[in-house]
């Protein structure tokens, strides 16, 4: 537990200097915090796994969109970004572990392409009333939604 604190505590103190970045990530840390975050996903799922006491079919993880992905011309940039990188790498141990994931990247993409409006407010990251209406959406596609809602 202690090592899943320091390793938190790097997270934490990302460089946030008006360089390049995406993600809110500065690309000179990336690869040194895709360590990291890679051994906290590790302890996470670990733990995660040993400590939850509910069956996986009961449990997902909804994944935000790569918005600047979604945004961007330069899907380069993005793809080599640490987001992309450790949603990747997310996404990846969630299927080891048998767990379900609904990824916005699809439903965010789609709402997009045909309205063109962003799901953040300008000024920050957060969503907006747009991400909010589509999420939920998504979430209600999932398995679990769907377990459950056969079983009423």
């Amino acid at each position: 537990m202690e090592r899943f604190d320091q390793i938190f505590q790097k997270i934490k103190k990302v460089d946030t200097i008006k360089d390049q970045y995406v993600g809110a990530i500065e690309t000179s840390k990336q690869i040194e915090l895709l360590l990291d975050s890679k051994r906290a996903v590790n302890i996470f799922f670990k733990l995660f796994s040993n400590h939850v006491n509910l069956e996986k079919e009961k449990i997902v993880f909804l994944l935000d969109a790569n918005r600047p992905l979604i945004y961007s011309d330069n899907i380069e940039a993005i793809k080599n970004s640490y987001y992309y990188k450790i949603k990747k790498y997310f996404k990846e141990r969630a299927k080891v572990y048998e767990y379900e994931i609904v990824d916005l990247d699809e439903w965010f993409t789609k709402d997009f392409e045909k309205y063109n409006l962003k799901f953040e407010f300008p000024d920050d990251g957060h969503w907006n009333k747009r991400g909010h209406k589509v999420a939920p959406k998504a979430l209600f596609s999932s398995q679990l939604i769907s377990n459950f809602s056969q079983n009423k």
